[in-house]
């Protein structure tokens, strides 16, 4: 598509540079960190309940959780 053709040469000319590499470690860390905890420790494997907006509700509830975790540690 011509509307995105600026955006992908700009991203492609960025791919490989030191300062792309550490964002991408940055995102490995926080993101798919952060998803892989939930799934391990706020019961994210599976839903007990029908529904996507029951599923919406279990997964904000559990980034909440990570979330609290992750202020209360940085405060105390």
């Amino acid at each position: 598509m011509k509307i995105f053709e600026d955006a992908v040469k700009r991203q492609r000319e960025a791919d490989g540079t030191p300062a792309h590499k550490h964002i991408l470690n940055l995102q490995q860390i926080w993101c798919e960190g952060s998803f892989a905890a939930q799934n391990w420790m706020y019961n994210l494997r599976r839903l007990f309940r029908r529904g996507i907006e029951a599923a919406e509700d279990h997964c904000l509830l559990s980034v909440t959780a990570l979330n609290l975790k992750r202020m209360v540690k940085c405060l105390g």
